[in-house]
């Protein structure tokens, strides 16, 4: 689902710093941190209102994003549960902004409470994806909550159906978009992840997948399902 912001300040803006660069917590504030050594203090924001488990709105009225981190969009499995464990992890407390890079109408941040990372914490709760990177710490958040079954990937990643009689698999690419889906006899239907959090869903049958916008893949050759 699309999201619409408004574009980020002048002053945010300046706050977007070489991806070389961390920060670390000096005291009871965070600077930023060059060779190891803290160069600059970050200053402090307020979140106004939480969007969902990745995005916020600080009282200035600007849109951050989380870098690195994906969480479900509204209407799809772990919305709200992502939604409610970054509202607990960042409402009501002082937050920090390394803004990495920004486009029309959000900032991309790595984001800071006295409490650690934001991106990571998210990550680490399983409530946020980090599917794309080779960061130690987030690949080790990750990991953490894979092995423990955490979030979506104790609910939302599936391989079997909540309904027996529903076998259809509904898969998106991550890069196209396209929509396709395979029942029990197609090519690549064993290996085929229903990731419900990313609004891939079962179905019941070819019409009812039809019907949500994805066709049949290819390798199904002329077989239909039942």
């Amino acid at each position: 689902m699309a999201k619409k912001n408004s574009p980020p300040s002048a002053n945010l803006k300046k706050l977007v710093i070489s991806s070389t660069l961390a920060a670390t917590l000096v005291g009871s504030a965070f600077w930023i941190v060059n060779n190891n050594k803290p160069v600059q203090p970050l200053p402090s924001y307020q979140v106004k209102q939480v969007i969902d488990g990745d995005t916020f709105i600080t009282t200035d009225n600007q849109h951050v994003r989380l870098r690195d981190a994906q969480a479900p969009d509204q209407g799809h499995c772990g919305y709200q549960q992502a939604k409610d464990e970054l509202s607990r992890l960042i409402l009501n407390k002082p937050v920090y902004l390394i803004v990495r890079y920004h486009d029309s109408y959000r900032l991309y941040a790595d984001v800071f409470t006295p409490d650690g990372e934001v991106n990571e914490l998210m990550i680490k709760s399983g409530w946020a994806r980090y599917d794309r990177g080779l960061k130690p710490h987030l690949v080790a958040a990750r990991q953490h909550a894979q092995q423990q079954n955490l979030g979506i990937y104790g609910s939302c990643i599936t391989t079997t159906p909540d309904d027996p009689n529903c076998l259809i698999k509904g898969n998106i690419n991550t890069k196209t978009g396209e929509k396709i889906y395979y029942f029990p006899g197609c090519i690549s239907y064993n290996r085929t992840i229903v990731d419900k959090d990313l609004g891939e869903s079962w179905f019941c049958s070819e019409i009812e997948a039809r019907q949500s916008g994805f066709r049949k893949a290819l390798t199904c050759f002329s077989r239909s399902w039942p």
